[in-house]
């Protein structure tokens, strides 16, 4: 899976990421909530094999490729991969394409719910996949263009089953069981992903239910990206602790200096503003650092901005960018 390169227009939320590469088995990635204007190529680019990949309510728009190089705005050649709620537009080529490079990774299952398919010069959905796929449900396209080329994908403009969130989570992987003692065993697994959220989980011993288990809240971590700035007059950087659009810390690099601000309620407050060069050639790792109330803000290792804040105590990360940014190398670790 390729992940967004260049965002434009406010903050939105990315849960976990990796570098991606052509045969990429990467997993569990829940990409949401942006704003990505590529001007370029895709938006949202899942390599082979990558799966179980979740791309919600997002504003995807402007693929420039020409449709004689069968571009597209979101292209999907792995498996199991969930589209849900995006406004998907303006592209010279396709708007959405399913394909593999070959047929061992042609596997399907690829779910394309509740999206607004807008202004595309080939047809809105390209599918050269053989393999069955996922649910595609309550869509909505403009009239003007055809709506599928390629294998069929059921009706896409057919209403979803049920109301509010269609999708269930993509289910755990690896359980393991260690005995704690002769009366007790400690459980571990991968977290499951969700379009909307996974609330919690439980715990069945031979068909019955033994315990519950709720979620764990995204409160202390750090967070590290490297990010190369498209302009030193634009607010690049992190966001940390995101509830929603107005609840959340962000971390930017802006005007010669690194700022460390919150936006709480909708209303934006600077923790700390330190002056600090950015190159527009080359690329800064930056970090932030959570840890209860305290905030720590890293560029290139050198600990920059600090701050001490109770008013968010949890949330999900994402990137900050009102202008073109290119980041890499995501990494979340806990404490």
């Amino acid at each position: 899976m390729r992940s967004p390169t260049r965002s434009s227009s406010g903050a939105g939320c990315m849960e976990r990421a990796t570098t991606m590469y052509a045969n990429d088995s990467s997993s569990y990635n829940n990409i949401h909530d942006n704003t990505i204007h590529t001007y370029g190529s895709e938006c949202f680019n899942v390599k082979e094999n990558a799966h179980s990949n979740t791309f919600a309510r997002n504003d995807c728009r402007y693929n420039d490729e020409p449709l004689e190089f069968t571009g597209s705005l979101i292209e999907l050649r792995g498996h199991n991969n969930v589209l849900d709620a995006n406004v998907i537009s303006g592209s010279r080529s396709y708007a959405l394409k399913l394909k593999s490079d070959s047929g061992g990774y042609d596997k399907g299952g690829n779910s394309v719910t509740r999206s607004t398919f807008h202004e595309a010069t080939g047809a809105f959905i390209r599918n050269d996949h053989s393999a069955p796929q996922g649910t595609f449900c309550g869509n909505t396209f403009d009239s003007s263009l055809r709506l599928l080329e390629g294998n069929p994908v059921g009706t896409p403009t057919a209403p979803c089953a049920g109301n509010g969130d269609t999708v269930p989570p993509v289910a755990p992987t690896g359980l393991t069981a260690t005995a704690a003692s002769s009366t007790e065993v400690d459980l571990s697994w991968n977290a499951s992903s969700d379009n909307v959220g996974v609330t919690g989980y439980s715990v069945y011993r031979e068909g019955v239910r033994v315990c519950s288990v709720t979620a764990p809240a995204w409160s202390d971590y750090t967070y590290l990206a490297r990010v190369k700035v498209g302009s030193t007059g634009v607010r690049n950087g992190l966001v940390a602790r995101y509830g929603n659009s107005n609840n959340f810390y962000f971390f930017v690099l802006h005007n010669g200096n690194v700022v460390l601000n919150k936006k709480v309620s909708g209303s934006t407050t600077t923790l700390q503003s330190v002056p600090f060069t950015a190159s527009t050639s080359a690329f800064h790792t930056l970090s932030l650092v959570i840890r209860d109330t305290s905030i720590q803000g890293y560029v290139d290792g050198v600990l920059r901005v600090q701050g001490t804040d109770s008013s968010l105590t949890a949330g999900k990360v994402g990137f900050y960018a009102n202008g073109i940014a290119t980041y890499d190398d995501v990494l979340v670790t806990a404490p």
